[in-house]
């Protein structure tokens, strides 16, 4: 959960809790210099002195010298000299003291200690966190047995000593450790001597509790929006409950508001998103976007359930490219509204759904837009091994397919198996024997149509049942190895599968949510080559498949896998989908899979698929990755495929990304995404890193296509992270986590 800057300002002394700063190595240590205080031991009642000498006296003042060392309970104290005064029970040092309380460090010109009421007054105080980086100053610090500090003139930072790269000062902390709540004046933030920061009067969490204030602003800027800054403030509504309300200024669109609220219930929890411009200046009208997303578990019927809400909705389908999002949403083509309900029994899983989406991108026509669910009614049930060793399974499914320029209606499919699974530790061999009926009851249907392309003349309640039929079986086989005095293992696991479906004619069914399926090596053992229910694949066929893995002959790891496969066809595949013609050829493409850790540093993975007709390659991906620290990564990726409908290139990118830090100050960020034959530029960033002990700056510019039309994007992002009190400027964690795989944030 967030806490507000407020709670950042660790300006005070005595039990504050800073971050720890990241990249270790360009810090001291917080002990340097410093002398270990003396092993007394004394508990809370009692005071342990130890001295070089004292002057003793019944009455008036007693003064002890030469390294005095003063212990009570958890505390030690350390000085030149210490003077007790009997009568006022008032130890008091004028030579400087030195204070060890836990993990805080204090150095005081003076001090008073009230033996009464337990209470110190320090004055000209300097103090270090031993073990959480952090240390300060200030005029005089005042410590209560209730459990109260009060600081005058206090400044914090975690730079090292001599560093004052950043620093927080008030004229005036207080700390309350009863209500672990504490309070400042007259707060600044002064970055390389530049006053960043200010406000008047703060309230901060000493510990981890949240507290409502203000968060740290952040800053941009991009060509669709100009320059932007976001001011949030968080508030800590209850326990269960808070909010983040902000104010996001633009110089082309105007201001917006921004706000997300967050619950927490017993048996649910959930987050409102929004997003408001009252007058988008270039738009010429209110633009807005919103999200929900709930979850929430309930007891009834003797039964757990579970339900789930995720809906958002944009004010029009060019939000996202005008004005982009803090919303995490997992596209921007469309944005789904949907809600699903479900229950799960000893073998079975019921699921019940409602889907619905909005197009974010007009360039796709009314008429291939998706379908919406509403509703959707899943089974899934199966006996593994239940019966003499058979296992049982049955799969169904119900659903009303919504979409007013197509062809609509309900479906219900029914899938039922039976399979006998025989295995041993170096064999497998599986039968299994199946049927699936679907049936549909269409309405206001027009076939012929580009919303219902079925052949003229069919009808609204076609229906479909087939025989599913196949064996799978294979082996395992392996031997020990070695490779330079590396004992390694080797496998070698030959699979077979076959498959029969006959042939019906399905062009009378429509195609609600049906395609067919990216081709790839487990593609290879799948019954349907079709995604969805409108569509069962006819298949007399048989696959053929090889695998073999190297792994460590000591701790199991797997050093490299290598699978290569191919399916041999016995007759064409006649079913497809409309305006496909018939799949002929007596096999597949060739699919081969590699993927190996290349030495300590290197990892790589690639596949090949070979069409064995066209002497053609149709698809090729290569990755890999060399990391040779956690602070170093390049990713280098290769895509090329090629449409087996009209055989011509459709992608053929080359991508590289990469995180390196050149030295322990300095890294370099960046991804270059080109699209091979337009010799163009599809995503393009590049950016600096540069970090201290302290604190670290993030510099990134990009250049990227926002649309199909070409148009490019571009933008500039600044962030200032400074250690132990928080972030300023956009945040570019999330956004470089996504582009360059790997990426860690240790600022």
């Amino acid at each position: 959960m967030r806490n507000p800057i407020c709670s950042l300002s660790a300006i005070v002394v005595a039990s504050l809790i800073a971050s720890p700063a990241g990249g270790e190595s360009l810090c001291r240590d917080p002990r340097e210099g410093l002398l270990t205080p003396h092993a007394l031991e004394a508990d809370q009642d009692q005071l342990a002195v130890l001295a070089d000498e004292a002057e003793l006296r019944q009455t008036g003042a007693t003064t002890v010298s030469g390294r005095v060392v003063l212990r009570r309970g958890p505390r030690t104290v350390a000085a030149d000299s210490l003077t007790f005064y009997r009568e006022a029970n008032l130890i008091e040092a004028l030579d400087g003291l030195r204070v060890w309380d836990g993990q805080l460090y204090a150095h005081a010109a003076e001090a008073q200690v009230d033996l009464t009421s337990d209470q110190i007054w320090l004055g000209d105080v300097h103090y270090r966190f031993l073990e959480e980086r952090g240390r300060g100053n200030a005029t005089a610090v005042q410590l209560a047995n209730t459990g109260i500090a009060l600081i005058e003139r206090g400044t914090y930072s975690t730079c090292d000593p001599g560093t004052d790269d950043w620093v927080l000062s008030a004229s005036q902390i207080t700390l309350d450790q009863n209500t672990d709540i504490g309070t400042a004046r007259d707060v600044t933030v002064h970055f390389l001597g530049v006053p960043l920061l200010y406000t008047p009067f703060i309230s901060f969490p000493l510990g981890s509790d949240r507290k409502s204030g203000l968060l740290p602003p952040s800053a941009g800027t991009s060509s669709r929006t100009g320059l932007e800054m976001r001011v949030p403030y968080y508030w800590n509504i209850a326990p269960e409950r808070d909010a983040t309300l902000g104010v996001r200024a633009t110089t082309k669109r105007g201001p917006a508001l921004e706000g997300e609220y967050r619950y927490l219930m017993p048996s649910g929890r959930g987050t409102v998103q929004l997003e408001y411009f009252p007058n988008d200046r270039e738009y010429g009208d209110a633009r807005n976007l919103a999200r929900l997303r709930h979850t929430q578990s309930f007891q009834a019927l003797s039964r757990t359930w579970g339900a789930s809400v995720d809906a958002a909705n944009a004010s029009d389908p060019d939000y996202f490219k005008d004005l982009g999002t803090k919303l995490e949403v997992t596209s921007s083509q469309f944005l789904e509204r949907g809600a699903d309900l479900w229950t799960v029994g000893d073998h079975w899983r019921a699921l019940a759904r409602v889907q619905d989406y909005q197009t974010m991108d007009t360039d796709i026509a009314r008429v291939n837009r998706p379908y919406s669910r509403l509703p959707q009614v899943l089974l899934n049930a199966g006996t593994p091994n239940r019966y003499e060793g058979f296992s049982l399974g049955l799969r169904g499914e119900t659903v009303r397919f919504v979409q007013p320029q197509r062809v609509e209606g309900q479906r219900v499919d029914l899938a039922s198996s039976v399979s006998y699974p025989m295995r041993t530790p170096a064999t497998f061999v599986v039968p299994r024997a199946g049927m699936r009926h679907t049936g549909y009851w269409l309405e206001d249907s027009l076939p012929g149509t580009a919303g219902d392309p079925r052949p003229p003349g069919s009808g609204d309640s076609p229906t479909r049942t087939l025989p599913v039929a196949s064996l799978d079986a294979g082996a395992f086989f392996d031997r020990d190895t070695e490779y330079a005095g590396r004992p390694l293992l080797q496998t070698l696991e030959p699979r077979a599968y076959y498959l029969y479906v006959p042939y019906r004619d399905q062009d009378d069914l429509p195609v609600f949510d049906s395609a067919l399926y990216t081709f790839s090596f487990y593609q290879l053992f799948r019954d349907n080559r079709f995604s969805g229910a409108d569509r069962v694949g006819d298949a007399n066929q048989l696959t053929l498949a090889l695998t073999s893995r190297l792994a460590d002959g000591q701790d199991g790891t797997e050093l490299a896998r290598a699978s290569v496969g191919a399916i041999q066809y016995f007759r064409d595949r006649r079913v497809q989908l409309p305006g496909v013609p018939e799949e002929r050829g007596d096999s597949s493409d060739l699919v081969a899979e590699v993927a190996a850790l290349l030495g300590p540093s290197w990892q790589g993975r690639s596949t090949w698929q070979w069409d064995t007709g066209d002497g053609q390659t149709d698809k090729l991906a290569v990755r890999a990755r060399y990391q040779p620290d956690p602070r170093r990564i390049v990713n280098l990726g290769y895509l090329y495929l090629r449409d087996e409908s009209d055989r011509r290139t459709s992608l053929d990118q080359a991508d590289v990304s990469l995180r390196w830090q050149v030295n322990p100050r300095w890294s370099m960020v960046g991804r270059w995404n080109y699209e091979v034959p337009d010799s163009q530029l599809l995503d393009t960033f590049a950016g600096i890193e540069y970090e201290t002990c302290c604190w670290g700056v993030r510099a990134i510019a990009r250049r990227f296509l926002a649309d199909s039309n070409e148009e490019y994007s571009t933008g500039f992002f600044l962030q200032l992270e400074l250690k132990g009190l928080g972030g300023f400027g956009d945040d570019t964690v999330d956004f470089l986590r996504e582009q360059i795989p790997g990426y860690e944030n240790y600022f």
